[in-house]
């Protein structure tokens, strides 16, 4: 088969090639919708990962923040306690 005959029958359309692009807008409109979908559903995840790292960002945070008040409480606690006894 000649290279001009292989080029003929690849563009050559066939019933079902036929049948497929005859729906085309319907085709076309189903895979913008699953796109607009998919796009929605990346941007819900991502939306909701960002919201669970900040919480817990912020625990962290708050729970530091604590320990180093608990700390200085201590430390104040305990210089107020050595200071009458040394007077």
């Amino acid at each position: 088969m000649a290279r001009n005959e292989i080029k003929l029958r690849r563009r050559h359309l066939d019933e079902n090639a036929l049948q497929r692009h005859r729906n085309y807008s319907l085709v076309l409109q189903r895979h913008e919708r699953a796109q607009r979908v998919k796009r929605t559903r990346k941007v819900f995840v991502y939306s909701i990962v960002v919201a669970v790292v900040t919480i817990l960002l912020l625990i962290l945070s708050s729970y530091f923040v604590m320990k180093w008040e608990k700390e200085r409480e201590l430390k104040k606690n305990d210089k107020a306690t050595q200071s009458p006894s040394t007077k």
